[in-house]
């Protein structure tokens, strides 16, 4: 089966080798532990960081009305201020762990000098933000179009695909489903906690435990410790639209 390129609402793409090894071989490792924040709202990002391992959530404050939303899930190998990283027009995003993390850390001017100075990482990089920006853009696109339980599925289906799993392997040669395959339980490798789903999908934590309650009792949603496991053909519907957009 021929794999699609997809684009996962609110997660960007891996990173490009050319990049992942600058960081690497420049940057700074530490440890993290949840709740730490790399930078708040009134600061552009300084220095960059790039997620080894864990996530981070990259938000939007609404003062207004004391809400945060997650414009962006940044796992492994991706990066923080990937959106405005030659301009550095303000935005008022903050970025912060959602559970313990490895984090390499460069300083802005290091980062942007070394990036220009390979034509193979200026590329590849240049590229990488426009796959990065229509992420968040459909993220964006899922929460203002999309009821919540729809948006569930759209967040559940991103975090899949963006960590490995293949809808594409479970269609066979008459292009149907297995659906046998499906209905197998799939665990989510993201710590989620109610707050969390909260922040991606701009719900209240009453509205996101309704939800959460009604999968479970379908059979399709499952808590044993910190991890979600899904039953991946409640997802299908959200899996589509992300084919078809991307």
């Amino acid at each position: 089966m021929q794999y699609v390129d997809l684009v996962n609402p609110w997660i960007p793409p891996e990173l490009p080798e050319s990049v992942v090894n600058l960081f690497m071989e420049n940057g700074k490792i530490q440890s993290v532990r949840r709740g730490y924040i790399s930078h708040y709202e009134n600061t552009e990002p300084d220095p960059i960081v790039m997620v080894v391992s864990g996530v981070m959530s990259h938000a939007i404050i609404n003062d207004e009305l004391g809400k945060s939303t997650a414009i962006s899930l940044i796992p492994a190998k991706r990066m923080t201020g990937f959106s405005n990283f030659f301009t550095r027009v303000r935005m008022p995003t903050r970025a912060e762990t959602m559970d313990k993390a490895e984090l390499c850390s460069i300083s802005y001017k290091k980062l942007l000098d070394l990036i220009i100075d390979s034509k193979q990482a200026y590329m590849d990089f240049s590229k990488y933000k426009e796959r990065g920006n229509k992420a968040d853009l459909y993220g964006m696109l899922t929460i203002m179009t999309q009821p919540v339980d729809e948006r569930l599925k759209m967040m559940f289906a991103s975090i899949l695909l963006a960590t490995g799993y293949k809808f594409q392997d479970l269609i066979n040669t008459s292009f149907r489903y297995d659906y046998n395959k499906l209905r197998e339980w799939t665990e989510v490798p993201f710590r989620l906690t109610r707050q969390n789903i909260a922040k991606i999908v701009y719900s209240s934590g009453i509205t996101i435990d309704r939800h959460l309650a009604e999968w479970a009792k379908e059979g399709v949603l499952k808590r044993e410790g910190p991890l979600y496991s899904v039953r991946p053909e409640k997802l299908i519907s959200a899996y589509e639209w992300i084919v078809l957009r991307s």
